[in-house]
């Protein structure tokens, strides 16, 4: 049984793509365009038209998205948008540069309502294309589009996200650009059985522990080239537990609080060009 939709490339394409491929040269494809058919009715498109029977609106591509599985096929993305409308779509239409009906479809009824008739959306239109060979067709853009399908904004986001260089800016993006810039917001547990804390800033920057016993926080062994942390230094349910802190930190304000479930509050600051020094700040509450 005969499709009853389909895509036809028109005699002037066929043409055109006949001296590409002598030529070396490649087609662009510029506009789509949908009609209403002949008289308002469906037809069967010919190879040989060079318009459509009832042109209703066209506009600029928006995308070509090529078939990675069949490098003769290709899709054609256009939009109308949703203040366009009041007409039933029965066929459509592609254009090259040279305004030549490239490509012909026909397709099922599709009523595009007008601004005021209620179901208001943009609608994408998709149009399948198969050539002997989908490199000789490219894509001249109208920089006046300014509407993006959701596949044209998904290849981007994905695109964009896996490129590591997309914000140089954000220091946290990995633990190597931890330990080269800066710290990062990471929670950590931090064990003090033989009474060392260990404030590791390949771990993260927020550490947590309970004085059951003195306690040191020993210098880092690896010092982050500038950042922030925050230690909660909680003094367990006896209290009067000191909390001491290795050489290259500097206390440069306030100082323990050693009662029962006292929690303590240590801000490290290490500056840029100061990798041998450990600014500390420390605040109190009163309990956990």
């Amino acid at each position: 049984m005969p499709q009853a939709f389909y895509t036809l490339i028109t005699q002037i394409g066929l043409a055109k793509l006949t001296n590409a491929q002598a030529l070396g040269h490649t087609i662009s494809l510029q506009q789509i365009a949908v009609g209403s058919g002949d008289n308002d009715a469906p037809y069967s498109p010919t190879i040989d038209q060079t318009a459509l029977k009832g042109e209703t609106w066209r506009n600029g591509i928006v995308q070509i998205i090529p078939d990675d599985n069949d490098p003769t096929r290709f899709e054609v993305e256009g939009i109308i948008p949703q203040e366009q409308g009041g007409w039933t779509l029965r066929e459509a239409g592609i254009f090259d540069s040279d305004g030549d009906l490239f490509a012909i479809a026909n397709m099922p009824d599709t009523y595009k309502p007008p601004l005021g008739g209620g179901a208001v959306s943009d609608l994408l239109l998709r149009i399948v294309i198969k050539t002997s060979n989908a490199a000789e067709v490219e894509l001249k853009i109208d920089p006046s589009i300014v509407l993006a399908t959701k596949t044209y904004v998904r290849n981007a986001i994905e695109g964009h996200s896996s490129d590591p260089n997309a914000h140089a800016d954000f220091l946290r993006r990995n633990r190597t650009d931890t330990l080269e810039k800066g710290f990062w917001s990471q929670h950590v547990d931090v064990d003090i059985a033989d009474g060392i804390a260990e404030i590791n800033p390949e771990l993260g920057n927020i550490f947590d522990f309970t004085a059951n016993k003195t306690v040191l926080i020993q210098n880092m062994t690896t010092m982050p080239a500038g950042g922030m942390a925050i230690i909660y230094a909680r003094q367990d349910a006896t209290g009067n537990r000191a909390i001491n802190f290795g050489s290259k930190y500097l206390i440069n304000n306030g100082q323990i609080n050693q009662s029962p479930n006292a929690v303590n509050i240590i801000y490290l600051t290490v500056g840029k060009g100061s990798e041998d020094i450990i600014d500390v700040h420390i605040t109190q509450r009163a309990s956990a």
